[in-house]
């Protein structure tokens, strides 16, 4: 069995987070920015009514949680659905909106422009079926579990 890499070598702390928002290894700083204009972009296809709501909740710290959570969702796209449900939904949350969860996810590697606007289409998606009003809970709830338990890998296992 191989030697996992140390927290160190996989950009963490001490406690297993990703300082500072920092992208997951094998991530560089195009993931973060793709992740981030993820975040902005599904204010377009948002409906009217809902866009001042998320903008204001970017505005108030918002961007880096959901950031910190597109990227750490991206880094679980090996888990099966109810395993990605659990880690960061607490379990909650219908197959619809998980999917679209990891559909956003996707993004923050996306090779081209038109895979980055379906992510933020994704986002929005997941947005609508969440709720305006719990949202940002759902955010912060989310980047929360991402930070608590980081995902750690193996050649032979994976760890939650």
């Amino acid at each position: 069995m191989p030697t996992p890499a140390s927290w160190t070598q996989q950009d963490r702390d001490e406690r297993g987070r990703f300082g500072a928002l920092a992208p997951p290894a094998g991530q560089g700083a195009a993931a973060k920015t793709q992740a981030r204009a993820i975040s902005y972009g599904a204010l377009g296809h948002l409906p009217v009514a809902q866009r001042a709501q998320y903008e204001a909740h970017l505005g108030m710290g918002g961007l880096d949680r959901l950031t910190g959570s597109l990227l750490a969702w991206h880094a679980a796209a090996h888990l099966d659905r109810s395993a990605f449900r659990e880690k960061f939904l607490g379990g909650a949350g219908s197959d619809e909106l998980v999917d679209h969860l990891r559909k956003a996810a996707s993004g923050a590697n996306a090779a081209t422009e038109v895979g980055v606007a379906a992510a933020t289409t994704e986002l929005a998606a997941a947005h609508q079926l969440m709720g305006a009003g719990a949202w940002p809970r759902f955010v912060a709830a989310s980047h929360g579990r991402a930070m608590a338990a980081p995902m750690t890998e193996t050649a032979d296992s994976v760890t939650i």
